[in-house]
């Protein structure tokens, strides 16, 4: 069913609750925004708009249902112009669609097309002064940044992870952007056609409870394996596939071989196959050895003895809690995070490399320890700030500020 463009009440009651104050919109729930809608909503200057939800978890701002666009036959007609012109510029290169992908690919275009109409609809009945958002550079949300940017709103991305692939990460699209440390804000300046007005070195709220290493930490009970998104809609790289998640499990087991008292855990990352390692333990009977965990990453930390990171925001987490960390990566291209060339990781880029680095992670002379322990600090400054704590400060005063139509300098 379709919802008109708007309904009276709702309209009625967004505006007698603004009464004319800037407006912050969130146009989606995320949790890596909670933090901060929840400090935002509690300036009386403005208002955070967020749409409804019967979460009750997630009781921020001021919540509203929001309009639904219908399709316009206008367009269905461009929808299928475009389809076809598509598909012919395809075959002129020699790319042939098959039946089931161009059917597909007909209704992503009017379903985009769809999704365009619906947000011009909700900043139409929100009326917001800035949006703030989880990511600028995927579907829905790039539909939200690029409609805001037509309409003069401006856009705040915070970073919220490492952004861990060559290439397909590297354009910007909001107007104002929330990095961790000097090393994304340089590689947006680098690498993205598109600049941002503004560029915050802020540091990530989530570590403002995290300090810079001390010293490593060698004790622990097990090895951890913190994983990657493997599937395939996740392995964005043509050298990426979802094998390999099954080869760095096969040399890790390998490695328990040698280690008889070891013990591997497995954090998975949401995205990836965890069903099948589970499958591939069972198998190999390994199930005394090596098991799956759902806890919290920062929870498993302490306990491991060596972290077993690929390009993942875990590795450079498993830097403020000085742990030896080794690098895994077996696809072809080269790795994203320089965590071996900046010295602050041993290296992981074979199975023969993981298994090394593995034995070698027991016996680091004090001298290798000191090292590795600076390497790591320097890491860990590059990317993620200056770890003071203030980075939930530096976010809410910036966004704050954009939305009030405030100067603050980047």
């Amino acid at each position: 069913p379709v919802r008109p463009l708007y309904t009276l009440r709702d309209r009625v009651r967004l505006r007698l609750h603004t009464r004319d104050r800037p407006i912050l919109f969130a146009p989606h729930r995320h949790l890596r925004l909670k933090a901060s809608l929840l400090s935002l909503s509690q300036l009386s200057d403005l208002v955070v708009v967020v749409p409804h939800d019967r979460s009750p978890d997630y009781a921020v701002g001021h919540s509203t249902r929001l309009p639904w666009a219908a399709q316009q036959a206008a367009d269905v007609d461009y929808a299928a112009a475009l389809h076809q012109s598509v598909i012919q510029g395809l075959r002129s290169l020699e790319i042939n669609l098959l039946p089931q992908d161009q059917q597909r690919l007909g209704t992503q275009i009017l379903d985009q097309l769809l999704l365009i109409r619906r947000v011009e609809a909700e900043l139409n009945f929100v009326r917001p002064q800035a949006l703030l958002m989880f990511a600028d550079n995927h579907h829905p949300m790039q539909a939200y940044v690029q409609v805001a940017k037509r309409m003069g709103i401006p856009t705040v991305l915070l970073q919220h992870g490492l952004d861990c692939e060559h290439y397909c990460l590297d354009e910007a699209y909001a107007s104002a952007i929330a990095v961790w440390g000097e090393a994304r804000r340089k590689r947006y300046q680098h690498q993205s056609v598109y600049q941002p007005d503004h560029l915050w070195v802020t540091g990530n709220p989530e570590f403002d409870h995290l300090c810079l290493p001390e010293a490593l930490n060698l004790s622990g009970n097990y090895w951890l394996w913190v994983t990657r998104p493997h599937r395939p809609e996740k392995c964005f790289s043509p050298s990426r596939s979802p094998q390999e998640g099954l080869d760095i499990l096969a040399a890790l087991a390998k490695a328990l071989k040698r280690s008889p008292t070891a013990r591997l855990l497995i954090k998975p990352h949401p995205a990836d196959y965890a069903d099948r390692y589970q499958a591939w333990i069972a198998e190999q009977g390994l199930g005394d050895r090596i098991e799956i965990v759902q806890s919290n990453v920062q929870s498993l930390l302490a306990g491991a003895s060596c972290v077993i990171s690929e390009d993942s925001t875990a590795g450079l987490e498993a830097l403020f809690f000085g742990k030896v960390v080794i690098h895994a990566h077996f696809a072809a291209s080269k790795p994203t995070l320089p965590f071996v060339q900046f010295g602050a990781a041993l290296p992981g880029y074979s199975a023969e490399l993981l298994e090394d680095s593995l034995a070698r992670a027991a016996q680091l002379t004090s001298i290798e320890q000191d090292t590795l322990l600076q390497s790591q600090r320097q890491f860990i400054q590059d990317y993620a700030g200056d770890c003071d704590g203030q980075a939930h400060q530096r976010v809410f005063a910036r966004i704050a500020a954009l939305t009030l139509g405030k100067e603050m300098r980047d």
